[in-house]
């Protein structure tokens, strides 16, 4: 399992619009200098996703094992 692509054309050119989502998949190659996520481990990310005048603004937090 990946993530699955999130449908943002609702916000597409309308600056000041934002949704929240809520996310689940696996990320191959997720590590930092001191911890990394096993790439069959399942990653769940809470997202807000703004539109901004040069696209999509994405922000949140993402935990996993």
């Amino acid at each position: 399992m990946s993530f699955a692509p999130i449908d943002v054309r609702e916000l597409v050119g309308h600056p000041g619009a934002s949704r929240q989502v809520a996310v689940e998949g696996t990320l191959d190659g997720l590590a930092g200098a001191l911890a990394r996520v096993a790439d069959d481990e399942p990653v769940h990310a809470d997202l807000l996703l703004e539109s901004v005048i040069e696209g999509i603004l994405v922000s949140g937090r993402a935990r996993g094992r």
